[in-house]
């Protein structure tokens, strides 16, 4: 175990032989050599745990943790107690990074006391390279204070919806307040990352894009059940009100669009892409509706978007079932358009 180095990089991966070797190349062939790659493998029952033991035995910077199949984020975790590295980087197992990435992060480091390093990242379909960018942040930009990141990072924009586009100090990842939600399967890079850059006391934004993220047409992300958009909307709704309570002011002046969009993943998503029965669907929205969050900061909220303001029309007078046949009507008009 290399004692002094800057950063651990984590990568779980679960049956992902596909793509693994080509993550594990990005950080072999970094600028900034200054690293430890941990992979974590999850239960995998394909060839991913040789591939990883493959590389590990030709790199000493490499190490392999084989544990049973519980989860990206306990393997995850797992990986996080194994680290020895100033900071951490996380990876997963079907993306890839930019091979600047940990030069240029380094070179924020360099400019003082920095808990978090967030950049842009781009996205890239199973088959095709980069299928779209997603550049926005625009400027470099030093953040300080809890306040001043959990607003920047949560209210105004999306950059802490997921773990993979920062890099944290490794000591925020002790005596972390709050805890995961028991057997949850959605939601939790949003909850570990609010508990994350809640410690953090200064952060760094950098507007190039160093992480490449691989739409996986197996992966959960783009499987979601019902249950998963009801888990994260609970994850969402929970982070929100946290800094409602602890920054009430933030939310005075409206919130970013990202955030109404986040509170109706399930209440808009669910009818256009499961068979959940209406009766479980109006339940969850009926407590969503009833939420301090949504009663104090976005029962008036207008996004500009006729869809949506017509949804949150329907959400705001109970009119569920009616929302619930416009959303799985609106489905199977785009399935007919699309044959």
């Amino acid at each position: 175990m290399n004692k002094s180095v800057r950063f651990s990089v984590v990568c779980p991966f679960y049956n992902t032989e596909r793509y693994l070797e080509e993550a594990i190349r990005s950080v072999i062939q970094q600028t900034c050599q200054d690293w430890e790659l941990i992979l974590v493998d999850d239960g995998s029952t394909d060839h991913s745990l040789a591939a990883a033991q493959q590389y590990a035995s030709s790199d000493s910077r490499i190490r392999v943790f084989p544990m049973p199949h519980s989860g990206t984020y306990n393997a995850r975790m797992a990986g996080i107690a194994e680290a020895a590295g100033e900071y951490i980087v996380f990876l997963d197992s079907d993306d890839y990074l930019e091979h600047t990435m940990l030069e240029k992060v380094s070179d924020c480091l360099a400019e003082g006391t920095v808990d978090a390093v967030v950049f842009n990242w781009d996205r890239c379909g199973d088959e095709q390279r980069v299928s779209f960018r997603t550049d926005d942040i625009e400027q470099k930009e030093v953040l300080n204070g809890s306040r001043s990141i959990l607003n920047t990072v949560f209210v105004q924009h999306s950059y802490g919806f997921t773990l993979c586009r920062t890099v944290f100090r490794h000591r925020l990842f002790e005596n972390l307040e709050g805890s995961r939600p028991a057997n949850q399967r959605s939601a939790e890079d949003t909850d570990l990352a609010f508990r994350l850059f809640s410690a953090a006391q200064s952060a760094v934004l950098v507007p190039s894009v160093l992480y490449h993220y691989r739409i996986n047409p197996r992966s959960v992300t783009q499987n979601p059940t019902a249950d998963d958009y009801a888990g994260r909307d609970t994850t969402v709704l929970r982070v929100f009100e946290e800094i409602a309570g602890r920054y009430p002011d933030l939310f005075a002046e409206g919130p970013g669009i990202h955030v109404f969009d986040s509170f109706f993943a399930y209440v808009i998503q669910v009818p256009q892409t499961t068979d959940e029965p209406y009766s479980t669907y109006r339940s969850h929205c009926a407590s969503l509706r009833e939420s301090t969050f949504y009663n104090r900061h976005l029962r008036g909220y207008r996004t500009g978007s006729r869809k949506l303001d017509l949804c949150s029309t329907l959400f705001r007078h109970r009119m569920y079932r009616m929302l619930y046949i416009l959303l799985k009507g609106w489905k199977e008009f785009k399935t007919r358009r699309g044959r």
